[in-house]
């Protein structure tokens, strides 16, 4: 797998890596409006240039990850279930298995389009500022059971549960993190739109800008209906008022005649 368009070189993939949390504390490196997702997927490139990953890590241009954000859907995600399925035959350190072969890109999000890029940093030591971080704005969908499987089957030391192994995001330094759509501004801190997952994380941060032209439409346009039902009523309330002054100044009851029926009146 490689990355061919974007950058000056190519990129060969060498890795993928999860991050993820627990049922109570979801996982991200990165987030969008200060939200984390339950988990991240990262697919970690080296710069063609370069012979190997580990040439490439130190150097500025050397690495190109790209993340995605993975949610929690209604069904389960066939592309994923080869490799979380396997996650209980190595649930304990140094231990291997081997998976049928697939294809990368389907661990992706379905469109690619729309992402947010910036330079960062490995979030691992020895976190090298060398990374162009590339993460998908459109998030990947697994079951309950599919994240439960990050969040339960591994261990670590003294069968110790491996969960939570994720980096906070950090403040931007200055750093810039462009998007290749339209959003509302950024942020002071790393990873808030999607943060990237590095030590410097950058965020693109969607703020509440467009709610507060919202809030202003729908204010003016309660305050013209409330204005033009005022008036409305104001006008029905004075023509009835006229129309009863009317009726009264036309209508004349004469009182019948002592030899007339005495059920006889004349309205004029």
């Amino acid at each position: 797998m490689r990355i061919v368009t974007g950058f000056e070189h190519v990129y060969v993939a060498a890795q993928l890596h999860f991050h993820w949390g627990t049922t109570a504390v979801p996982g991200s490196e990165h987030t969008v409006d200060n939200i984390h997702f339950p988990a991240e997927i990262h697919v970690v490139h080296y710069n063609s240039k370069y012979a190997n990953l580990i040439e490439a890590a130190s150097k500025a241009d050397g690495l190109a990850v790209l993340g995605g954000f993975i949610g929690i859907g209604l069904h389960e995600n066939d592309n994923y279930e080869k490799i979380l399925s396997a996650l209980t035959d190595i649930s304990i350190e140094e231990s291997n298995t081997e998976i049928p072969g697939f294809n990368v890109r389907h661990l992706l999000p379905n469109s690619l389009e729309g992402f947010y890029r910036y330079a960062g940093s490995l979030t691992t030591p020895p976190c090298f500022q060398t990374v162009s971080w590339t993460l998908f704005n459109d998030s990947i969908r697994v079951s309950r059971r599919q994240l439960a499987a990050l969040e339960d089957s591994l261990k670590t030391e003294h069968n110790k549960l491996l969960s939570r192994n994720f980096r906070a995001p950090q403040l931007l330094h200055g750093r810039k993190v462009l998007a290749s759509f339209h959003t509302a501004s950024t942020t002071g801190k790393a990873g808030e739109a999607p943060r990237p997952e590095t030590h410097d994380n950058s965020v693109m941060k969607t703020s509440g800008a467009e709610w507060h032209v919202l809030a202003i439409t729908f204010g003016v346009l309660f305050a013209v209906t409330l204005l033009v039902f005022s008036v409305y009523t104001y006008r029905q309330q004075k023509k009835y008022s006229k129309f009863k002054k009317d009726s009264k100044q036309n209508v004349i009851y004469k009182p019948a005649a002592k030899d007339a029926d005495p059920t006889s009146v004349t309205v004029t």
